[in-house]
């Protein structure tokens, strides 16, 4: 049973708890809550350099209600949208006080382990990272104190605007089945498309959550700006939630095994669906559909 974080290495309060599906439950002071795989602290250790950014990915899912579940690096920054920059951790910093600061004049103090909130690299780079907002008029000048956290009028306006720019979302909604025989679709076809266009995949088996799952469902769909939709296996779920997401007027990419096309509904058929024989086909194909119907312009 581990003792240390597998992300960060710091000392754990708590121990890790196994669970019956092979993952470990991790509770870290630094890093939050997360489920990880038995092996994964195995890719950490070989990019040390960049253990802070699977850091600020946990603390930023945690924050959004989500305790996130991966099996490899890749896998948990897929989740986030990682700051390039200084100026987009300063942002990252305002939207972590947005969301605990619900009045004016709530203050946050910040301690030792929260510098992953802006994907710092350590409790000093935080502190810079506060003090740069403060000389923006972002936060308000606690006695020039780089430890506490309080948005200004100009720091509630820029969490306004950047929620504004969230409505342009990278966020793309799987829905498929979620048997076994299915799992190369996703890994080998639809997640690496998602990927290599800038999207963001979201299956709603792959997150952690304490929601009733068809609030949750219909949720994530609005959040998200795609929805790719594979009707191989007839899934009934998967013709509700593709009109559900036609209904909000999102893009809607359908998908089908090229032997299973003939058993579509009529009502489904009319609309052009993107044939797959192998999921690495299917990976290409989507790319240039993707890219054609709903591309992300950064």
């Amino acid at each position: 049973m581990p003792d240390k974080c597998m992300i960060c290495w710091n000392d754990l309060s708590v121990d890790a708890q196994r669970r019956n599906d092979d993952k470990w439950f991790v509770n870290c002071e630094i890093c939050g809550r997360y489920l990880v795989d038995e092996g994964f602290s195995v890719t950490v250790t070989s990019r040390p350099q960049d253990s802070h950014l699977l850091s600020g990915a946990v603390r930023e899912l945690n924050e959004g209600g989500q305790t996130p579940s991966f099996g490899s690096f890749e896998e948990l920054l897929s989740f986030v949208r990682v700051p390039k920059n200084p100026i987009e951790k300063m942002d990252r910093l305002l939207l972590s006080l947005n969301a605990t600061q619900k009045k004016m004049g709530d203050v946050r103090q910040f301690f030792q382990y929260d510098y992953p909130l802006a994907y710092a690299h350590d409790f000093t780079e935080l502190c810079k990272i506060v003090d740069a907002l403060r000389r923006r008029g972002l936060l308000f000048d606690h006695n020039q104190s780089n430890t506490h956290g309080e948005l200004t009028i100009d720091g509630w306006n820029r969490v306004i605007e950047l929620s504004r720019k969230a409505a342009v979302k990278d966020q793309a909604f799987v829905a498929m089945p979620f048997s076994a025989e299915f799992d190369s679709l996703y890994e080998d076809g639809i997640k690496p498309a998602l990927l290599e266009t800038g999207y963001s995949p979201m299956r709603v088996d792959k997150k952690e959550h304490n929601e009733k799952i068809d609030d949750y469902i219909l949720a994530q769909i609005k959040k998200s700006r795609l929805l790719v939709v594979d009707f191989t296996g007839q899934n009934a779920g998967a013709y509700f939630e593709a009109g559900f997401a036609m209904g909000l007027g999102l893009h809607v990419i359908r998908t089908c095994k090229n032997d299973e096309y003939k058993k579509l509904h009529f009502d489904t058929r009319q609309y052009p669906h993107v044939g797959w024989d192998k999921p690495q086909d299917l990976k290409v194909k989507l790319v240039n559909r993707i890219n054609a119907v709903a591309p992300i312009k950064n």
